[in-house]
C-alpha cells in the first residue's frame, strides 16, 4: 500500500511539472512587447513653426507610445497646440488656430550608430474662423510624409525631409544637441540643454490653399515660396527622477522671406504704428515631461 502511495505521489509530481513547464511555455509565447510612453505638457509664449510665426501664448500637450517591432521600435502618438490669445494684425484680433497633429512612425538602428526613422503624419485645425488670416478662411486638414536619421556621435545631429500633399509643402531641417550635466558643478539633479537648426523651406499651398499665391486673384499673388530658416534654444532641466523633469527655457527663431512676404505677415508680424516689427522671434517655453 505504502509503495502504491509513492508510485502515484510520483505520477502526480511529474504530471505537475509537465503541465507547468508547457503552462510557462504558453505564457511566454503570450508576453507582451515592452512599451514605452514619452508625455508632454508644456506652455509657451510663441507659437512658431518651421520658422514661421503661427500663434501667441499656447499649452502644448503630445503622448507616444512605442514598441519593439521586426528589429526596430514602431511608435504612435499625438501632439497638439491651445492657442490662449488671438493673432493680431493691424491691431485686429484676426481668430486662432488650435492644432493636432497625430502620427505613426517606425525607426531602425541600422549600424548601430545610425538610426533611420520614417512616417506618416496629419495637421488637423479644430477651430478657426472666416476672418482668420485676412479673410481667407478656414485652413485645409492636410497629410505629410517624413524620412529622417540620427548619427549617435557628440551634438546628436538629425536630418529629416518631409513633404506635404495638401500643402504641397517640401521642408528639409538639420539639428543638433547638446546636454551638460550640472551635477559635476554640484548643481544636483539640474542638466543644461542646447539646441539649434537649419531648415528649408518650400510651400505652394500655404495652408492647404489652392490659390495663395495665383496671379490672377492670389491672396499673395506671385510671392517668393520658398524661404530658409533657423534657431536656437536653451533649457535648464531639473530630472526629478529617471521618468520625470521638468524644463524652462528660452528659443529664438528667424527666417530669411521678407517682413511683408507671406511667411512674416500671413499670420501676422504684429504692426506698430504702420512698421512691422522685426521677423527675429524671441519667447519663453516650460514644460513638464515624463518617460516610462
Amino acid at each position: 500500500m505504502e509503495l502504491e502511495k509513492r508510485r502515484t505521489m510520483k505520477k502526480t509530481l511529474a504530471t505537475m511539472a509537465m503541465v507547468l513547464a508547457l503552462g510557462g511555455n504558453s505564457l511566454s509565447a503570450l508576453d507582451m512587447p515592452a512599451l514605452t510612453l514619452d508625455a508632454k505638457i508644456g506652455f509657451e509664449t510663441e507659437y512658431v513653426e518651421r520658422g514661421r510665426k503661427e500663434g501667441k501664448q499656447n499649452f502644448q500637450m503630445a503622448a507616444e507610445l512605442g514598441m519593439p517591432f521586426l528589429g526596430g521600435q514602431v511608435y504612435a502618438g499625438a501632439s497638439s497646440v491651445l492657442m490662449l490669445e488671438d493673432i493680431l494684425i493691424d491691431g485686429d484680433p484676426m481668430g486662432s488656430l488650435n492644432q493636432v497633429h497625430p502620427y505613426v512612425g517606425f525607426s531602425h538602428d541600422v549600424v548601430g550608430w545610425f538610426t533611420a526613422d520614417l512616417g506618416i503624419a496629419a495637421n488637423l485645425y479644430t477651430n478657426g474662423s472666416e476672418t482668420i488670416t485676412r479673410g481667407w478662411g478656414f485652413p485645409r486638414n492636410t497629410t505629410e510624409v517624413y524620412v529622417g536619421a540620427m548619427v549617435d556621435v557628440p551634438f546628436t545631429p538629425k536630418g529629416y525631409l518631409s513633404y506635404d500633399f495638401d500643402r504641397e509643402e517640401l521642408d528639409m531641417v538639420l539639428s543638433a544637441n547638446y546636454s551638460y550635466d550640472l551635477g559635476t558643478l554640484g548643481l544636483s539633479h539640474l542638466v543644461f540643454e542646447g539646441n539649434g537648426f537649419f531648415g528649408y523651406n518650400y510651400t505652394k499651398r500655404p495652408y492647404g490653399i489652392k490659390n495663395f499665391f495665383a496671379s490672377d486673384g492670389g491672396l499673395r499673388p506671385n510671392e517668393t515660396k520658398d524661404y530658409f530658416y533657423f534657431g536656437l534654444g536653451a533649457d535648464l532641466v531639473y530630472k526629478y527622477n529617471e521618468q520625470a523633469s521638468i524644463k524652462a527655457g528660452v528659443r529664438y527663431s528667424t527666417n530669411g522671406n521678407s517682413k511683408q512676404g507671406w511667411v512674416n505677415s500671413t499670420m501676422g508680424l504684429p504692426v506698430d504704428d504702420g512698421v512691422l516689427r522685426s521677423r527675429n522671434l524671441v519667447w519663453f517655453a516650460g514644460s513638464v515631461e515624463f518617460s516610462f
